[in-house]
């Protein structure tokens, strides 16, 4: 391994330890935000919780990245991955709705709201997209099955933490929030 390398294996080692963006970085980016001239988050509480959850989410992306894990071990990641992601997508569309007066506090509802009134565009590639992940961030409960036959490991693949990475980054850095180029790239860990 070269020494300049970052790395989750190598962490006692300041000059390899893998650091995720820092909480200070992330505030600033999420404080760019911006919806019809407000800020999108209300609050530093807030942004906080949304950055730890994308300090976590890039955590978990490097552990994919490097760790050869058992295929249950890789699922669950994926899982936690999916769980963490629609959590921080849906505190954005939140924010996004109440920008624009609504009070939906569902995730289907503010999605259903978001297409009727076309915030973010005529043709919104997510909204069916985020209702089957919403429907996977809902395996949180680990007694919801519909049968006794089935669990919710093979649910969650590649494909769907790929899916939801690409979504996350579109819609966090969707031109409706006014992020400049450089507080873009703090996203860039998402592609």
């Amino acid at each position: 391994m070269n020494t300049h390398e970052h790395s989750l294996r190598h962490g006692i080692d300041s000059r390899t330890k893998w650091y995720p963006i820092s909480m200070e970085e992330w505030r600033s980016v999420l404080e760019k935000m911006t919806v019809k001239g407000h800020a999108l988050f209300p609050t530093q509480k807030t942004m906080s919780n949304i950055a730890y959850n994308l300090q976590y989410l890039e955590y978990l992306q490097q552990t994919v990245k490097e760790l050869s894990l058992s295929s249950v071990l890789l699922t669950q990641t994926y899982k936690s991955y999916i769980i963490v992601a629609v959590s921080v997508i849906e505190s954005i569309l939140f924010h996004l709705v109440q920008c624009h007066g609504s009070r939906k506090k569902m995730l289907f509802k503010i999605l259903k709201y978001i297409e009727k009134e076309s915030l973010l565009g005529v043709e919104n590639p997510f909204c069916d997209d985020l209702d089957r992940f919403r429907k996977l961030r809902n395996k949180v409960h680990l007694c919801e099955f519909k049968d006794g036959l089935s669990t919710d490991y093979i649910e969650f693949g590649n494909k769907e933490y790929t899916e939801i990475r690409s979504m996350l980054y579109d819609i966090a850095t969707y031109d409706i929030f006014n992020l400049d180029d450089d507080a873009k790239q703090s996203f860039r860990f998402l592609t």
